[in-house]
């Protein structure tokens, strides 16, 4: 949740918004929110140099277009 700078005059509606994000939250099973901490399974990972050694050439051209110089 982002405070805006709308917000900053009624702070009673973006504390209102937060209480509401946390009770969805709340409300979503354990397991299915915790792939920001733990990748799911179809995730390819390229955090090392190894790992992205490891890529195939399709998977290296989609995976790392955006490290290209």
């Amino acid at each position: 949740m982002t405070m805006l700078a709308d917000d900053r005059y009624a702070c009673e509606a973006f504390v209102a918004r937060l209480d509401d994000a946390y009770a969805r939250a709340a409300r979503t099973p354990r397991h299915a929110r915790l792939w920001t901490a733990d990748p799911p399974a179809w995730w390819v990972p390229t955090m090392t140099v190894e790992q992205r050694r490891a890529l195939t050439p399709d998977q290296r051209a989609r995976f790392l277009r955006y490290r290209a110089s």
